[in-house]
């Protein structure tokens, strides 16, 4: 079967505000919405920025933007009380049946900036999830770094849970080698609600992009903590953003 990611229809209410209905990717940190392959820093997604929280959501949205960058970027979203689509195998373990949220990013000089994330979900179980989050990119010479940090509260439904709480952040670097090559890592602890420790991966790679929407990385993960969520290897990728 054909699963789409998204399809929503934007209605432009004025220079900064606008409206949007169908399905979406849910602001929570930075990695969720922009996560196209030659966006993002690694092949290998962190748990955080997609494992405890609704990633998608099928409802409205309302964005602001100002133009001017004086005031934070701000967005609030509603799922009611269903889904209309199937969701994606690898995210079928995150079906939400009432989603609502907002995010606030403010802009720092250039393209550095800082987010904050709430999310408040109901799965398919009842579990009930109340979410806090920060996302934060800075850059200084060659240097970019890059985090995401959420912690989320959770009231059981109908299935049992080690533990009420769950939380996970991941830290990363980027170093840009030349104008085409460039080397990057990160660093992850998750917490999994059902999981009896919290899994840390780490890692490395490297990436050569010989024009700009089209990267090749090569990377390695290991995982020395706790019950994985990325499997430790060796992974490669190419990527070309039309």
């Amino acid at each position: 079967s054909v699963v789409f990611e998204r399809y929503y229809n934007d209605s432009y209410l004025t220079d900064s505000l606008t409206a949007r209905v169908g399905k979406m990717l849910a602001p929570v940190g930075a990695w969720n919405v922009y996560h196209a392959a030659p966006l993002v820093l690694s092949a290998t997604r962190p748990a955080v920025s997609y494992r405890n929280f609704a990633a998608y959501i099928q409802g409205a949205s309302l964005l602001y933007s100002d133009p001017r960058q004086v005031y934070p970027d701000v967005q609030v979203y509603w799922q009611p009380d269903w889904e209309e689509t199937e969701k994606s195998r690898d995210i079928s373990f995150e079906q939400h049946k009432m989603t609502e949220g907002l995010h606030v990013t403010f802009p720092m000089e250039q393209l550095d900036k800082i987010g904050f994330s709430f999310q408040r979900t109901i799965d398919l179980q009842g579990v009930s999830q109340s979410l806090v989050g920060l996302d934060f990119q800075y850059a200084v010479d060659r240097f970019t770094f890059q985090g995401e940090a959420t912690y989320s509260h959770l009231s059981p439904g109908n299935v049992p849970l080690a533990r009420d709480q769950e939380a996970g952040a991941y830290l990363s670097a980027n170093y840009a080698l030349s104008k085409t090559w460039s080397t990057y890592g990160w660093y992850e602890a998750f917490l999994d609600r059902s999981a009896p420790s919290a899994a840390q991966d780490i890692l490395a790679g490297i990436a050569y992009r010989p024009i700009s929407p089209m990267v090749f990385k090569v990377e390695y993960l290991e995982n020395f903590g706790g019950r994985p969520v990325n499997p430790s290897g060796l992974f490669a990728s190419w990527a070309i953003l039309f």
